[in-house]
């Protein structure tokens, strides 16, 4: 399956990314451990979607998706 959807504006495209994710997304994968590790923090996770934002907290702390 796929989605297709036309957006008109920036406040459009970000709606979709950021208030509609969660409700137009399947999950593809399921068990999955993933770890970002970077010299001197020199990287990080920015934003988190699909997750409450305790959780989303937590993955942006640890660098721990699971």
């Amino acid at each position: 399956g796929c989605n297709y959807f036309t957006v008109k504006s920036t406040r459009d495209f970000m709606s979709k990314l950021d208030e509609e994710f969660e409700f137009w997304v399947t999950p593809l994968v399921f068990n999955v451990v993933l770890q970002l590790k970077c010299e001197g923090n020199a990287c990080q996770i920015e934003k988190v979607f699909g997750v409450n934002a305790k959780k989303a907290a937590a993955i942006q702390s640890n660098g721990e998706i699971s």
